[in-house]
């Protein structure tokens, strides 16, 4: 069986990519700010424990949550506007991109690049809700959208993909 097919990425499949594999390290760096936030406050209960209460103490973890705040703010503010420059700085992102896949390789093709994919070079495939993500390295992929194919082709090519490269296929 073979599945020929062509798409576009835009730039919001760029940026549900990019925030799709960056979950972990989102839900990793909130976990270490939590507890940052639980042993800052622990520390200074204890010493208020100790010296009584004090409005210094009560004003650094009120300052130290406020930076939190404004950080977490800002970080989620600028990250779009961060892949947005990124995107634009590539054009191979934006170009139309030609598929090929079946039992022995997924090939890629478009105007500037080509590239042959067997299950050696396969680092890892992902699903998301409506998009397969082909990982060449850890950090890059080929992505392929449901709508490249249309409902029914995308199911059986998923299917098709983790009957076939299921040595390849990471719940996330």
């Amino acid at each position: 069986m073979e599945f020929t097919f062509s798409g576009r990425i835009t730039f919001d499949d760029y940026v549900q990519f990019n925030r799709f594999i960056l979950r972990k390290r989102i839900v990793l760096r909130l976990i270490v700010y939590i507890f940052s936030l639980i042993l800052l406050i622990f520390t200074f209960g204890l010493s208020n424990l100790k010296d009584g209460f004090s409005f210094d103490s009560l004003n650094i973890a009120l300052c130290f949550m406020f930076f939190f705040l404004i950080y977490a703010t800002i970080s989620l503010l600028f990250s779009k506007r961060r892949y947005r420059k990124i995107f634009n700085s590539s054009k191979t992102i934006e170009e139309e991109c030609h598929y090929i896949i079946n039992e022995k390789y997924m090939k890629t093709s478009s105007e500037t690049t080509n590239s042959t994919l067997t299950q050696e070079t396969i680092h890892k495939i992902i699903f998301d809700k409506d998009s397969m993500y082909i990982f060449l390295a850890m950090n890059m992929a080929q992505i392929i959208k449901k709508r490249f194919l249309g409902n029914d082709e995308y199911e059986k090519l998923t299917t098709f993909v983790k009957e076939n490269y299921k040595d390849k296929i990471s719940k996330k």
